[in-house]
Order: C-alpha cells, then sequence, then structure tokens
C-alpha cells in the first residue's frame, strides 16, 4: 500500500544530522526519507511546510550538520518524480482545525504540519514530538481526520515496501 508521509521540520534536520531527538547518533530519521523514496511512497506538501523544512534545513548545515547525506537533495528528488502521487495542497485545501489554538502540547509551528496530515486521510504525520502526538490523539484530531500521528521509528515501519 502506498502511503503519504508529512515530515515535520525536526524528522528532516534529524535526518540531515543523523541523530536522534537526544542528540545520539541515529539514522532512523535518514532511514525514513531513503524509505519514503526507495519504496514509491509520497509526501503531503504545502507552501507554509516547505518553507519552514527549507528554513531549517538550511539553519543545520549552517550549524555544521553534514553535508552528507544532503536530506535536502534527496526531498527534492522525490518531490520531482512525476511518478510518485504526491499531494501539494493549496490554501484552499488545507483542514482548518480551529481547536489547535491554544491546545497544551500544539506549538504554534505545529500547526501547519497537523492540518496538512489532517487534509490527506490516511496519510502519517512523522513527528518526534510526543507531547503533539499525546494532544492529537487525547483530542481525538487524529480519528477525526483519519490520520496517524507516529515518531520516525514507526513510521519508518509503513513506509517499506508493499
Amino acid at each position: 500500500m502506498k502511503r503519504h508521509f508529512v515530515l515535520d521540520e525536526n524528522v528532516l534536520i534529524l535526518a540531515q544530522k543523523m541523530e536522534n531527538d537526544r542528540a545520539k547518533p541515529d539514522e532512523t530519521a535518514l532511514q525514513l526519507v531513503r524509505a519514503i523514496d526507495a519504496n514509491c511512497h509520497s509526501l503531503v506538501i504545502t507552501a507554509d511546510c516547505s518553507q519552514r523544512c527549507a528554513k531549517q534545513l538550511t539553519s543545520a548545515s549552517k550549524a555544521h550538520a553534514p553535508l552528507t547525506p544532503n536530506v535536502m537533495s534527496i526531498v527534492t528528488s522525490l518531490i520531482v518524480n512525476a511518478a510518485k502521487d504526491h499531494r501539494i495542497l493549496g490554501p484552499s485545501q488545507i483542514v482548518e482545525i480551529p481547536e489547535l489554538e491554544g491546545m497544551t502540547g500544539v506549538d504554534e509551528g505545529d500547526r501547519d504540519f497537523v492540518r496538512a496530515a489532517a487534509s490527506v486521510a490516511d496519510s502519517i504525520l512523522a513527528t518526534t514530538d510526543s507531547r503533539l502526538r499525546a494532544a492529537l490523539d487525547r483530542h481525538r484530531i487524529t480519528a477525526r481526520f483519519r490520520f496517524e500521528a507516529l515518531d520516525p521509528t514507526n513510521a519508518l515501519r509503513l513506509a517499506g515496501p508493499d
């Protein structure tokens, strides 16, 4: 089954750094990006999400993150592959979720990624933010909008071949 993934900016930064969210060497986030590409899965992309990710990856490279692998080039190559069923969402296609405003565990920076995932049924939001995942489950956002919010390890399990 081909899946649609939303990768939050921290997953991409950790892929570039080849670390986990505790700054320990870990290639799980990088393996996730590569598995999405290799197994013909696709991305859900909004202008706001792509700008945030590009900005963060640029900042990571300025902060002396390794230049190899170049996660931005992997993601760019993935996006331009016409064989993939990417969902590039315009403003009118993005679901509004008013209750995200002020919800404990959901930071302002998380909202764009959550709305992107909520806009494509059965998508997977890959995030290292355990507070965000718990808040989305507790408030039944994932169930109501039919998407999953998973850490990179569990998202990687779903990014394998059919």
